[in-house]
């Protein structure tokens, strides 16, 4: 033993138990604490695997319907320069709720939360 551990010892009230007994006490409470630490860790572990494969799941489901979305919006824009045309050739204004349709479509494509990263969405 360590001449510092010894100093402290001999400075305790003198009792029955041998030094041994008190090095394996204070080695199964060290233990313990680490045994839940690797718990707590194991815990957060799994917690945020389950979050990962939740985040998966939903990054998936977004892509599918950003695309869903930008093909609409590209119908929508096709459709407005069709009518367009037909309004100039008619000598018609077209109304301005029209821009109005494609400028909201263009905004919600844009909020749908997608991710080039692996783990995140950004807000």
């Amino acid at each position: 033993m360590e001449p510092q551990v010894r100093k402290i010892f001999s400075k305790l009230p003198k009792t029955e138990l041998s030094t041994e007994k008190v090095e394996l006490a204070i080695s199964d409470d060290l233990r313990k604490k680490v045994n839940q630490i690797i718990k707590l860790a194991d815990d957060a572990v799994k917690d945020a695997d389950k979050v990962e494969q939740a985040f998966k799941r939903v990054k998936a489901a977004n892509d599918k319907r950003q695309q869903q979305a930008r093909a609409l919006r590209k119908e929508i824009s096709m459709e407005l320069i069709r009518v367009s045309r037909m309004s100039k050739e008619l000598g018609m204004d077209l109304p301005a709720q029209f821009d109005a349709f494609d400028d909201r479509a263009a905004r919600e494509v844009g909020r749908i939360p997608t991710s080039n990263q692996g783990n995140v969405f950004p807000f």
